[in-house]
């Protein structure tokens, strides 16, 4: 009897432990992440059919290691599409 009370508590642990450190549901807005934008604000965000997003605003830099100017598209991870290199005036807002 004691050996399964002690399968249960360990089992009721480790559900807990899960469950308290899963990851945010496909969609759901994850809280840890932050777009590093040089030189100016963001002002519009689009999200492609694709999981892709389109940045746009009045940045000249996106992840401090690529010029792009004014807009960006990301990968459904965050990271950085390498495709473009920007638009040459600010970007009030986007469509897509």
């Amino acid at each position: 009897m004691k050996t399964a009370s002690r399968h249960i508590l360990a089992l009721m642990s480790l559900l807990v432990t899960t469950s308290r450190n899963a990851l945010a549901a496909p969609g759901a807005w994850d809280q840890t992440y932050t777009l590093a934008v040089s030189s100016g604000p963001v002002y519009a965000m689009g999200l492609q059919t694709d999981g892709k997003l389109l940045v746009g605003g009045a940045f000249s830099a996106v992840d401090s290691s690529s010029s792009r100017y004014h807009l960006a598209r990301l990968f459904s991870d965050g990271s950085l599409d390498p495709s473009g290199s920007g638009v040459s005036s600010t970007v009030w807002s986007l469509a897509v």
